[in-house]
């Protein structure tokens, strides 16, 4: 099973499959086979209907029967059951019978989450047996919350409460509370293990004003940061300097959470900032560029997503983050569009050093952008980018006059380096600046989406703001490219309740993550005030409703700080008012969510 990647073994996994049913012949009657009743003269009204064998008792030569709506299964002769033609998720019963439990678990936890889920439901041993795997659940929370997000709430709920992250109860809790995302929570003793963190040396204490900056121009950046030596930001002033940004992004990979750019004021650095929340070691880390690195520069209100190449090679396997856009934070002139790419390689798994690797891409895109939001999706080989700004003067300008309408949207394809504008329909949403976008695979039933909404709906240059548009959700089918959006979808409902929909205060500039069947939307600001309550927000992605999300504790510091970003539970940066002006603060904080033991 170690010769084999992911996909091979998911691909061995059905032809074995498909070749064991041949072999064991279609028509034998077998634990988890579905048949059709037929001949029953007491019970007439069960002739035709399709149940599912559990098992044969012999000193009856009788098989129970599992059927729709009883809870109790039936004993009925062999003579009374047609069986049925099965798929595949038919034939994983073989699979059960025939392969030891352990080698049956670990073939399925290469399944994707969806499937998996469909294997469970098909296959009753499979079920019985999965109860007690840890692998099983283990896979589904990837699956459900992706692998930054796991590590974050082994740590959160390891210990005596939740129990051992062994076990398959604890991933069954996490499963439950992902797939429910009723509460969240501070998760203070992980911030609490920082540097600096626990001695109270950043409590609402934002960066003193900035120094006087000589513009740069946006072209020249001749040394990144921390080009000689990894350093692990351990004093109170570093660490303060390397959080506070505005107009930056956040990415997981692995464990760890890349900050890429932003407003800085306080940086004399003429490269791309970045440092790394690495949630297994508990630091903070600003990484050394290995020699061959390219050296970007400075930027803000760009877009990130982690992305996979089968041309990488560092400790972050075929992962890496992809930068898109953007402008430079102290010139305000635009970066290099989406026809370049900056791809961040992860070189040792500390997180000590990272590669910046530079490529141009070719096809249907803007020169430059900022303002936009992008998302992978297709397992990092493609990526979707919706909305932002451009230069009057770029050929793709025109394309967006009518912003009330956004007609299309940009798609890469990663290895080809080939970009496309690709036209959708459905309930479209306006063209969206300083909005939020956010990709992800739908459990329900397995398709991709791309989830906005906030933002404004006006032409903004960097620096500048604009009315907040409508918090309504909008979905967008990666496959079809057809939007949907959260009051149609309300309207389909059978038993919609009377009155308004709950729809949040429109905002801009707010940080947002999947957690489990659930975004997660942080702060913002917009022309209204925002309560306290709305501060947190949960949208549902399969109804796209909203909620104001609970939250059972409170954070150390900066409770609500505009501009800040959401990635792998960290809340990282932001903005407050001053007497001097706007400031970037300090933040960090850990989000989790609470175990189901806690909930009401």
């Amino acid at each position: 099973l170690k010769q084999f990647s992911a996909q091979g073994l998911r691909l061995w996994v059905v032809r074995l499959a498909v070749t064991m049913a041949a072999e064991a012949g279609p028509l034998l009657l077998r634990p988890g086979k579905r048949v059709r009743l037929q001949g029953l003269l007491a019970a007439p009204e069960l002739n035709g209907v399709v149940g599912r064998l559990r098992a044969f008792y012999e000193d009856r030569g009788r098989w129970a029967v599992a059927l729709p709506g009883s809870a109790a299964p039936r004993l009925l002769k062999p003579s009374n059951l047609e069986p049925l033609e099965g798929g595949i998720l038919d034939t994983a019963n073989i699979l059960v019978d025939v392969l030891a439990d352990e080698i049956v678990l670990r073939m399925f936890s290469f399944l994707p989450g969806r499937a998996l889920l469909d294997v469970g439901l098909a296959c009753g041993l499979l079920n019985e047996r999965a109860q007690g795997s840890a692998a099983l659940w283990r896979s589904l929370c990837l699956a459900l919350l992706g692998e930054a997000l796991v590590l974050l709430h082994e740590e959160a709920w390891g210990g005596a409460r939740v129990g051992d992250a062994s076990a398959a109860s604890f991933w069954r809790s996490l499963f439950r509370a992902g797939y429910e995302g009723r509460r969240f929570q501070y998760a203070s003793g992980i911030r609490d293990r920082f540097p600096n963190l626990d001695a109270g040396a950043l409590v609402d204490e934002p960066v003193g004003p900035a120094p006087p900056q000589s513009a740069q121009p946006a072209a020249e950046a001749p040394s990144g940061p921390c080009t000689a030596v990894p350093i692990a930001v351990s004093d109170r002033d570093r660490f303060a300097r390397a959080l506070s940004a505005s107009g930056h992004t956040a990415s997981a990979l692995g464990h760890h959470v890349f900050v890429i750019g932003g407003w800085r004021p306080h940086s004399k650095e003429e490269g791309l900032h970045v440092c790394a929340v690495d949630l297994q070691g508990m630091r903070l880390v600003e990484p050394m560029l290995t020699p061959d690195s390219a050296r970007p520069c400075r930027r803000l209100r760009h877009s990130s997503c982690v992305v996979r190449h089968a041309a990488f090679d560092g400790a972050g396997g075929q992962d890496a983050v992809l930068v898109l856009g953007g402008c430079h934070d102290q010139t305000h002139e635009p970066c290099p569009g989406l026809h370049c790419l900056l791809f961040l390689q992860l070189m040792r798994p500390d997180g000590a050093e990272i590669r910046w690797q530079q490529a141009d891409a070719t096809g249907e895109a803007p020169r430059a952008v900022w303002h936009h939001s992008a998302g992978a999706f297709a397992q990092g080989r493609r990526v979707v980018v919706f909305g932002g700004d451009l230069p009057q003067q770029d050929p793709e300008f025109v394309r967006i006059g009518d912003r009330a309408y956004a007609s299309h949207v940009y798609v890469l394809d990663v290895e080809e380096r080939l970009w496309q504008r690709v036209a959708t329909r459905g309930q479209v949403p306006s063209w969206r600046s300083l909005h939020t976008g956010v990709a992800y695979t739908s459990l329900s039933d397995g398709s991709e989406r791309f989830v906005v909404m906030g933002g404004c709906e006006e032409h903004l240059k960097v620096f500048s703001g604009g009315r907040p548009a409508s918090m309504e959700g909008y979905s967008l089918n990666l496959e079809t490219f057809k939007w949907e959006c959260g009051s149609a979808l309300a309207k389909r409902k059978p038993n919609r309740p009377r009155g308004g929909r709950f729809v949040p205060k429109a905002r801009m500039r707010f940080a947002a993550e999947r957690y489990g069947c659930h975004l997660l939307v942080y702060g913002g600001h917009g022309m209204e005030t925002m309560s306290d309550e709305e501060q947190f927000l949960t949208l549902n992605l399969m109804s796209l409703e909203w909620q104001c999300a609970a939250v059972r504790n409170e954070p150390k510091a900066f409770p609500y700080a505009p501009a800040a970003v959401l990635a792998g539970g960290c809340l990282v940066g932001g903005v407050t008012m001053t007497a001097r002006g706007v400031c970037p603060v300090p933040k960090l904080d850990v989000v989790c969510l609470c175990p189901p033991e806690s909930l009401d």
